[in-house]
């Protein structure tokens, strides 16, 4: 075993938080000592010295190191050049990351851009628009991954070219949620997924806001587009702060629900940002950073075309849900009570005739966007 080898185990140990996991190391001068015949770190407990020996035993006979290897994932160690060094202002950075794909130079500036899951036509085209923007200034764009806001950022990036890096609240094995599987595979290509889970971590709901602090710690700081007031969005922008990082928010309707957490973060301080310029513009004086201009990437008004009379919805079989408010692929299967291949095949129908969108992230609505 060596030190790589000897993190991955300390990281699959059951019932070792992060911060425990990183004293030991600091008592150990790494991890192989606590899986050598040396005498073990001072402060040891007899029940994690247990976990400990039943996690190598579990790595050892899953041949788990090998497995990640054959999957094109990478042990990226706190050492290492290529470890992001914004994760050292986190809290108990982690001392392992999974990553899927290829993480961008440390000099490359990045930045969030995180929202809703629930987001409306206009998040998700403004989401895109800036997306698209600060890609092409030549930021990286970091984001949850997660549906909604994150994935139609993140997936605007990648289909432009660029590079985006999406931080996961689950092991790097799992797809979550199951829509985002293309995005996954367009990451790891072009891009990074990242995860400090152990392979095979379900997407327990309190991995995600600890999650955030790694979004928010990444690169230079983190752009909100929609947001309530009871968030992971603004958690994100509290751990921002805390980290020293810029936030940057977006307004929007005045009295939507979704748009309050953005208008709050603003009053609070966070820079007002209408476009990708404003962004680009706060970081001239750091870095070369090129202008950007993004003709026809959304709009502005978040508003649904109508489809011309005669091309929409004569002769297609109804989707009950289907209407002008953008819902993802599980919410239409819940609503309709479709089976997913007829909902898929309907749905499919629907946007060739010109009847529906596709929306970035997944999302569906009636209407041309």
């Amino acid at each position: 075993m060596n030190e790589r080898e000897a993190r991955l185990v300390l990281n699959a140990a059951v019932g070792l938080s992060p911060a425990r996991q990183n004293a030991l190391l600091a008592a150990g001068g790494g991890a192989l000592c606590l899986f050598s015949d040396a005498p073990a770190p001072d402060g040891l407990l007899p029940e994690e010295q247990r976990r400990l020996g039943e996690a190598a035993e579990r790595c050892a006979r899953e041949g788990l190191a090998a497995r990640l290897a054959s999957e094109g994932v990478s042990l990226v160690l706190r050492e290492d050049p290529e470890y992001p060094p914004g994760f050292l202002d986190a809290e108990d950075p982690p001392h392992l990351l999974y990553v899927r794909g290829k993480l961008p130079p440390t000099a490359t500036p990045a930045m969030a851009i995180i929202g809703t899951r629930h987001p409306s036509l206009y998040g998700l085209q403004q989401a895109q628009r800036f997306a698209t923007g600060l890609a092409a200034a030549g930021f990286v764009i970091v984001s949850g991954a997660a549906r909604g806001i994150d994935a139609a950022a993140m997936e605007a990036c990648l289909k432009s070219g660029a590079s985006a890096v999406g931080i996961l609240g689950t092991g790097i094995d799992r797809v979550y949620p199951q829509e985002n599987g293309e995005l996954f595979v367009l990451a790891a290509r072009a891009g990074a997924l990242v995860s400090e889970f152990p392979p095979g971590t379900a997407p327990l709901r309190g991995n995600f806001p600890w999650r955030n602090r790694l979004i928010s710690a990444f690169g230079l700081g983190i752009f909100v587009v929609e947001a309530g007031l009871k968030s992971g969005s603004l958690a994100t922008a509290r751990w921002a702060l805390d980290q020293g990082r810029d936030v940057f928010a977006l307004p929007g309707q005045v009295g939507k629900e979704s748009t309050r957490g953005c208008h709050r973060l603003i009053k609070d301080g966070a820079q007002l940002a209408e476009d990708p310029e404003d962004v680009i513009e706060f970081y001239r004086d750091i870095f070369e950073i090129k202008a950007a201009s993004t003709p026809g990437v959304g709009t502005q008004n978040g508003e649904l075309a109508p489809a011309a009379p005669g091309e929409a919805t004569a002769g297609l079989p109804a989707i009950p849900g289907l209407d002008g408010t953008p819902r993802s692929f599980d919410a239409l299967a819940e609503l309709s009570g479709l089976e997913p291949g007829e909902l898929s095949a309907r749905l499919m129908k629907a946007v060739a005739a010109g009847a529906a969108s596709k929306l970035p992230g997944g999302y569906y609505a009636l209407g041309k966007a």
